[in-house]
């Protein structure tokens, strides 16, 4: 009980004591007015009335003096409870609106003061916690923890701090950091704990951001330098470090273009003022040096919220395998299509100055090379092996060296001997002129040769010579590809020499044999100047059904199949009669007695006089309808065959194009998955960052200006990086898709504007710079096609029309469905096809392109597909202007195979 109290309660019963002696006093006089009879016992009563008077006065004046006393005790208590209230209400403003979570507990850890911040971030109101235990908030992992620091605080232990999760009504965890301390009674017995603490949960997730950011800054593979806006290197990563191999004090405080070349940095630089920002390919240091590298460079610079510029980041990644895988891949291309051209080049007829020459421009271009030419073999008396320039093909501004001496007789004995033995040997010599034998080394210096390859050119089992190749531009280190290569461009001139060889010796033979021939079961006949038959053997008649002198005196031309007369007549009169060069047989068509058209072969001489004037020509005359035909059916079939095979290979280089392609999509996919999926933590992370950050600043704030502009910017980036990361993934997509085109089945329900779409996106770096696409695709449903052999023909048709356009131009797609059937047609604005030769487009060597572009087989290649789809495939073209081709596919593609299985 308070002393306050107390003293109350003693005023009141002093109180109540003088009004009960008042009473009796009053009713004391009243009967001693009323009893006159009682004298004696009046006065008796007047003493003690006199005397209780004297008491009550007594007692009043103490009870006065009491009283006067706790009036002011009582002033001094209010004034005391007038601060405390004040301070307390203080205090109670203070913890209500301060910024820290401000909780009070008792000794048995329970709740009496919770203030405005804990129930906003523990959701619960005062009066849902009041008088609960603390450990309410409190998760299950961490409760023994805080508990022991709890009794602690209640064991008199000094303050502490401590971090804990609280949960909040929703379920969310906050991570506070707390400040404790006790509250003491006079006697030093703690009372109550009292805890501060600061919600850091924001705080923590951005200082983990901010490490994971520093490790991959520091982690990152790519080179990343950080400049001020003057350009001068203020940080770099360790990836920066190894790509230029320079210790910081060589990097930091220097200008970031002083690293990149002249011309790199000019290029940056004229980037940088036409759009704030570059991305880029260049190439660092002497692409053949050591440290020489290629690099994809992006650089953009970083604002303030107020606009202003603070830094510039460059990102730099090391592209030197991928470019060279490009330009092993070109060259691989590059080199088929060489062989290719070579190939088709020695199947042609002619002589054979014309043919290899042709041949090795071929090579000449696949090489890159400045000079091609074929050295051929002989034996002199004097020097032995020799080796002699037989054909040569230079590239435009070089000169040959024909008329150089020396290599019209270069004994192999003299200074050649290393040459000679790996030659020899079958294998193939050369490397940097530098680093040769002395002998050779001089002789290609003369001639300006920076890098030599020679490959052996053997026929059958004799070694003829060998085919060299001279680099006047560069020092070049020949690859086992290469050479392996230009080891089957020799292999298949050595094979072509060993036909021609082949051919003259058979040739030589006839020659030799003529007379045999002509006394042999054949027609023999002779005929004067003028044309007219003078003499017919009798198998003529055997033949023929005819007489013999039903056609002597008369001219050849009456015999001969009218078709055939121009032919045979221009043979016989210039070729015979004119002495020119040229074939020695014609082939011809007569009609026998029974109608029937027979074919012969026919090979003749002139006798000529002392003045070599002709005077009869003598001839013989093979029946070779049979032949012919088995000749007609096997050219046929070796038709068939060659195309088979072509459509094998093509079928070889789409299945391995398809291999690359999956394995790069594969490659990319995999990081840009992980880009994807990093994104969207960051753009989670970042939306409940600037959330909490709004909250704590109000919207007339600078800092909550400088929120929302930092949020903009970041979103702003992150819809960049998630469109990048769209667009990389539908590439890859299509790239996957594509490279199904090694596949053989039949698609039942396949989608043609997908095989349209992932040829686009193969060919697209192809067309990307020049050539505009005009997708106008139809309501085309899906039908049954083999689509990875669609996909191949729409490669060689839009590749075709890429090649025909000239400078820029558009190629247009229409698709739409008709009659159950599927059109499909490519528009280009190229120069067009000769209206002569529409008709031989789709004939397999056919090309209207230059020597070393076409090989003549992808139209051919195409037309085989359409037609195994039961297809057709149409072309319209007008000089100038352009060409349309049409590829017109069944919609029951199934079916149709299905009755066909049927019938078989």
């Amino acid at each position: 009980m308070s002393k306050e109290t107390e003293l109350r309660e003693r005023i009141e019963a002093l109180e109540s004591e003088i009004t009960r002696l008042e009473k009796v006093n009053e009713a004391l006089m009243n009967r001693v007015e009323r009893s006159t009879d009682a004298a004696g016992s009046a006065y008796s009563l007047f003493e003690t009335n006199i005397l209780l008077q004297n008491t009550i006065k007594e007692h009043t004046g103490r009870l006065i003096e009491i009283n006067h006393m706790l009036q002011r005790e009582i002033g001094e208590r209010k004034k005391t409870e007038e601060a405390l209230r004040w301070e307390r209400n203080f205090v109670d403003a203070v913890l209500e609106v301060a910024g820290a979570l401000i909780v009070v507990l008792d000794r048995k850890g329970r709740i009496v003061r919770f203030n405005r911040q804990c129930e906003k971030v523990t959701e619960y109101a005062f009066d849902e916690v009041r008088g609960k235990p603390f450990w309410t908030f409190l998760i299950e992992e961490e409760m023994e923890k805080v508990r022991n620091v709890f009794e602690g605080l209640k064991a008199g232990e000094v303050s502490s701090q401590a971090e804990n999760y609280w949960v909040s009504k929703t379920g969310e965890k906050r991570l506070i950091a707390w400040s404790n301390t006790s509250l003491n009674e006079e006697s030093g017995k703690v009372q109550y704990i009292v805890g501060i603490g600061i919600d850091i949960t924001e705080m923590r997730e951005a200082e983990e951001k901010l490490k994971l950011y520093s490790r991959i800054f520091m982690s990152s593979s790519d080179g990343i330098a950080i400049t001020d806006p003057e350009g001068i290197i203020i940080e770099r990563n360790p990836a920066h470090r190894q790509f230029l191999g320079l210790p910081d004090d060589a990097v930091i405080g220097k200008p970031a273009m002083q690293f990149i070349g002249g011309i790199n940095a000019a290029k940056v630089m004229k980037a940088i003022a036409e759009d704030g920002r570059f991305r880029g390919e260049f190439e660092l240091g002497d692409k053949d040096a050591e440290r020489g590298y290629c690099i994809d460079l992006s650089l953009f610079p970083i604002y303030n919220e107020v606009g202003d510029l603070l830094y510039y980041v460059g990102m730099g990644r090391d592209i030197t395998q991928r470019k060279r895988d490009q330009e092993a891949l070109a060259a691989r291309l590059r080199y088929e299509i060489g062989l290719a051209g070579c190939s088709q080049a020695l199947l042609q007829a002619g002589p054979l100055d014309e043919i290899i020459p042709n041949a090795l421009q071929h090579l000449l271009s696949a090489t890159e090379v400045e000079r091609a030419y074929i050295f051929e073999n002989f034996e002199d008396p004097l020097d032995g092996l020799c080796g002699r320039l037989k054909y040569e093909v230079c590239a435009v501004g070089v000169e040959d060296e024909f008329d150089n001496p020396l290599l019209q007789h270069l004994p192999y004995r003299e200074s050649f001997g290393p040459w000679r033995e790996h030659l020899a040997s079958n294998k193939p010599y050369g490397g940097i002129t530098r680093n040769l034998h002395h002998g050779l080394r001089e002789l290609l210096q003369q001639q300006g040769v920076l890098s030599i390859i020679m490959i052996p050119i053997w026929i059958n089992e004799d070694w003829y010579g060998f085919i060299g190749f001279d680099d006047l531009d560069q020092e070049r280190d020949w690859t086992q590809e290469e050479v392996r290569l230009l080891g089957t461009a020799a292999d298949m001139i050595g094979g072509f020499l060993a036909r021609r060889r082949a051919a003259e010796a058979l040739r030589s033979s006839e020659q030799r044999f003529r007379m045999l021939v002509e006394n042999s079961n054949n027609i023999i006949f002779s005929l004067n100047p003028e044309g007219a038959f003078t003499y017919i053997s009798p198998k003529f008649e055997d033949y023929s059904g005819f007489s013999v002198e039903d056609f002597l005196g008369k001219p050849v031309s009456s015999m001969i199949y009218e078709e055939d007369a121009p032919v045979f007549m221009d043979w016989l009169t210039k070729r015979l009669l004119r002495g020119y060069d040229g074939q020695q047989n014609v082939q011809g068509r007569f009609l026998d007695k029974n109608g029937k058209l027979r074919w012969f072969v026919s090979n003749a001489s002139v006798v000529r006089d002392e003045e070599e004037k002709p005077m009869e020509i003598i001839g013989v005359a093979h029946d070779v309808t049979d032949m012919k035909q088995a000749l007609d059916d096997l050219e046929e079939a070796n038709r068939n065959l060659h195309q088979t095979q072509v459509q094998l290979i093509q079928s070889e280089k789409m299945a391995s194009l398809g291999m690359l392609v999956a394995g790069i999509a594969h490659e990319i996919n995999t990081p840009v998955g992980s880009i994807n999926s990093m994104h969207n933590t960051l753009v989670r992370a970042t939306d409940k960052l600037f959330g909490a950050l709004k909250k704590d600043y109000s919207e007339d704030s600078s800092n909550y200006a400088m929120v929302e502009s930092m949020s903009e910017i970041i979103g702003d980036a992150n819809q960049v990086i998630q469109s990048a990361v769209e667009r990389v993934t539908t590439i890859v997509r299509r790239l996957r898709s594509f490279a199904r085109l090694d596949e053989a089945e039949l698609h039942e329900a396949a989608d043609i504007h997908e095989g349209l779409e992932d040829t686009l996106t193969l060919i697209h770096h192809e067309i990307k710079h020049n050539i505009k696409v005009n997708r106008m695709y139809g309501d085309v449903p899906r039908f049954a096609c083999f689509l990875g052999r669609m996909n191949q023909v729409f490669v060689n048709i839009l590749i075709n029309a890429k090649q025909a356009i000239v400078g820029k131009g558009e190629i247009t797609i229409t698709t739409y469905h008709r009659d159950d059937k599927v059109y499909i047609e490519f528009s280009d604005t190229g120069i067009g096809i000769p209206e002569d030769k529409l008709d031989k487009i789709f004939d397999p060597g056919f090309t209207t392109k230059g020597v070393g572009v076409g090989t003549g087989l992808g139209l051919s290649i195409c037309y085989q597909i359409i037609q195994e789809h039961h297809g057709d495939i149409r072309v319209k073209s007008k000089v100038g202007e352009g060409t349309t081709f049409t590829v017109v596919l069944p919609t029951n593609l199934d079916k149709i195979l299905g009755e066909e299985t049927g019938k078989k």
